[in-house]
């Protein structure tokens, strides 16, 4: 008997920490992990989000901490093994499904708690003006010419390659003929362009915009469900006929077994950060745009993600080795 009042207490006062943390959350600053490099999109994506959020109802501040490594990996773990109390979050696109599809990690998104996504980032198809096309149409006619002459640029088994096999997996070109180059950076593939070693690539909006506003670089299609006013001159490539849409989708994401309570309060905050026009604007000047997207809703949007990442991985051989 005595030892089983021993066990109980011992588990009583594990759990009581927790509740009596909750009741009070937060009462300290709240660390947001950024899992790349300082300066980067996500980096900057963040920094303005967790500014947002101070106008918010959240009587803390959200602090930005960069743990860069392994793709996005070192950064994942932190979080993923911190105390589900609040306190840690991470800020992380679309990388944490294809980690997974592609066997860079063992772990899904299933294995974080999803607090809410707040954020998006287009992306699309340039060219250099030294191509010669000037529309997906014309690009097309060149791709199925001769495709060795088009080397395409992406960061392999990256968002910019997961883009670019977004717009073919709506085509009828075949992959296997395409010429494509491994590089990593956005600035890199755009300077490649306009040197001449690379034709075509997948890359933010934000980046392309100054070189298709001077005219050294054409925009083929934006992968979205809408234009971006960035470059509102560009068309989608649904506007095209091709069902092709993949953004830079920011979510935020807590250890696994967060609290209700606590999650109600970050989503709160967070809601009100992604719904307040300030935020928004200055979302804008980055060609960042804010989304409210949580519970049910995101849920079921993350399952209907990872399935296409996984699709595209198994259909173009990027799965598991």
């Amino acid at each position: 008997m005595r030892k089983m009042f021993v066990a109980m207490l011992v588990v009583t006062s594990f759990f009581l920490p927790t509740a009596a943390m909750s009741a009070d959350y937060p009462d300290k600053p709240i660390q947001l992990v950024v899992p790349y490099k300082p300066g980067g999109g996500s980096d900057v994506a963040a920094r303005i989000f967790a500014q947002c959020l101070e106008r918010t109802s959240l009587p803390e501040k959200v602090i930005v901490k960069n743990i860069n490594g392994a793709r996005g990996k070192t950064g994942e773990m932190e979080v993923k093994r911190s105390r589900p109390d609040g306190y840690t979050l991470l800020w992380q696109h679309q990388s944490l499904h294809i980690a997974n599809v592609t066997g860079r990690s063992e772990y899904t998104y299933k294995d974080f708690t999803p607090v809410a996504m707040t954020a998006v980032n287009n992306a699309g198809i340039f060219v250099p003006k030294s191509l010669g096309v000037s529309n997906l149409k014309e690009l097309m006619a060149k791709l199925k010419a001769d495709p060795t002459s088009v080397p395409i640029g992406a960061a392999i088994n990256g968002l910019s390659h997961f883009g670019l096999l977004s717009f073919l997996d709506k085509t009828d070109l075949n992959a296997d003929n395409l010429k494509i180059v491994g590089m990593s950076g956005d600035k890199k593939r755009i300077i490649a362009m306009l040197q001449g070693n690379l034709k075509m690539s997948c890359v933010a909006v934000n980046a392309a915009k100054p070189y298709v506003e001077s005219g050294d670089l054409v925009g083929i299609g934006i992968l979205s469900e809408a234009r971006d006013p960035g470059l509102p001159s560009v068309p989608t490539m649904k506007e095209q006929g091709y069902d092709s849409v993949l953004q830079t989708e920011y979510g935020t994401w807590a250890p696994k077994g967060l609290p209700d309570d606590i999650k109600a309060v970050l989503v709160k905050a967070w809601m009100e950060a992604a719904a307040d026009p300030q935020c928004a604007k200055k979302m804008a000047v980055n060609s960042v745009n804010l989304i409210s997207l949580e519970g049910a809703a995101l849920d079921q949007y993350l399952d209907r993600s990872f399935s296409m990442y996984k699709h595209l991985a198994e259909k173009y051989g990027m799965g598991k080795q």
